[in-house]
């Protein structure tokens, strides 16, 4: 049994010569093959390295046209094609599992209302806060923080139930795929771990600065959402005052309004509408996790801490004067 992964990386030409090869294979009985691929990937691999043959299918045209499709050629191939079915977000369903699988045991909390009293607990392991700007260094030797034991750093690391609860709130955006649900996730813990002692509890707990709601907010938008949705709400956020209520007005004003027709039909004014209502449903999860507190420059400030570390160059320059 031969198991082909990661064709949807390559180049279409190379795609093609594996599909090649594979036909070969299948000649001798010898041989199972299983290939795990975006089918879409493939299609356009096919459609770029026979333009005269399949170009036709790229039109929109298929087999009851009498014109051959990517389809014909790969049914030539492969005897079963089988479609892993899509994450479900409900309660129960395959993007929770998913999230408890890759967090791990959870810390159960308070909720951040009842953290009133915090300034005056004890200070975490490696709790010292940063040093402020004008500190002066006096010795070339200035001691490191104190070294975390494994199980220090463990601790600080493991997500509470309010993070996992948001986090399952914004499955519908973040959740296109378990590979896109496992970065925003791995992400998270990375910014999450640069805080520690008093930044870490500030963090959690809804106090100034930035606050893990409008973090995983950015991050689900980024694993998740379709690039034109993140350009037309980046867009808004550079022009827009308003409170948060209002921000998700014009977002759900905007999926179902005309201004996302194009000359490339329905397919996307319909992939841009559907963004445009799971934006605007995480920009509610995040308030609420926020105590309806969220404003539009907290998530200007949040901005630049989550998009260094996206795919996309020109959003990680954009609103650097946030």
């Amino acid at each position: 049994i031969l198991y082909i992964d990661d064709l949807d990386r390559c180049r279409h030409d190379k795609d093609v010569e594996v599909l090649e090869a594979i036909h070969l294979l299948l000649a001798f009985d010898l041989f199972v093959v299983v290939v795990g691929v975006d089918a879409r990937w493939l299609h356009r691999s096919l459609e770029q390295s026979y333009a005269s043959q399949l170009s036709q299918a790229a039109n929109g045209l298929n087999h009851f046209s009498g014109h051959a499709t990517p389809g014909d050629y790969l049914e030539k191939i492969f005897q079963i094609p089988f479609w892993l079915k899509p994450l479900r977000f409900d309660e129960g369903g395959t993007y929770r599992k998913l999230v408890a699988s890759l967090v791990g045991e959870v810390l159960v909390t308070k909720p951040p209302a009842g953290a009133a009293g915090s300034d005056t607990d004890e200070p975490q392991p490696g709790g010292a806060s940063e040093s402020g700007p004008g500190l002066e260094i006096i010795d070339a030797e200035f001691p490191a923080p104190p070294e975390e034991t494994e199980a220090e750093t463990a601790a600080r690391i493991q997500f509470t139930d309010v993070e996992v609860d948001l986090i399952n709130e914004l499955g519908p955006l973040a959740g296109k795929s378990p590979r896109a649900v496992k970065r925003m996730i791995n992400l998270y813990r990375l910014i999450r771990v640069g805080f520690r002692g008093p930044a870490l509890d500030a963090f959690l707990n809804d106090r100034d600065g930035v606050n893990y709601p409008e973090v995983l907010f950015w991050l689900a938008m980024e694993t998740g959402c379709p690039r034109a949705g993140l350009a037309k709400f980046i867009e808004y956020l550079q022009t827009f005052d308003a409170d948060i209520a209002e921000l998700e007005r014009r977002i759900l004003d905007e999926s179902s309004s005309t201004m996302m027709a194009s000359s490339k039909g329905k397919e996307l004014r319909f992939a841009l509408n559907d963004a445009c209502e799971k934006i605007a449903s995480a920009l509610t999860a995040a308030n609420s996790a926020r105590g309806n507190t969220l404003t539009v420059e907290d998530l200007r400030n949040a901005y630049p801490v989550t998009m260094r570390f996206s795919f996309q160059q020109e959003y990680s320059r954009t609103m650097t004067e946030a």
